[in-house]
């Protein structure tokens, strides 16, 4: 039960790859295998080219901006708070 729960809410490894022919549901992470080393490497070319020509803030080494989201509140919109937003519901 625990792998499962892992998998659903867990946090993510920092690459994933998933043999479909051999494992359609996507169940065994084989990322670090060696025998996946060639596909993985091409993977990554594929997807850092990707990122530079669409200007990813990942790619800039800005990644963190995905853990500041801008949000609207009292003080205005589009104004990082560095704290999470408030919930309407309790106002």
């Amino acid at each position: 039960m625990k792998r499962l729960f892992d998998l659903a809410v867990g946090k993510r490894p920092a690459e994933e790859l998933y043999d479909l022919s051999r494992d359609p549901t996507q169940m065994t992470n084989v990322a670090n295998e060696s025998r996946y080393a060639g596909t993985k490497a091409k993977l990554r070319t594929q997807l850092d080219r990707y990122q530079i020509e669409t200007n990813d803030p990942r790619a800039l080494g800005k990644g963190a901006e995905f853990d500041r989201y801008y949000y609207v509140s009292d003080g205005g919109a589009g104004k990082p708070s560095g704290k999470a937003p408030t919930n309407p519901a309790k106002r």
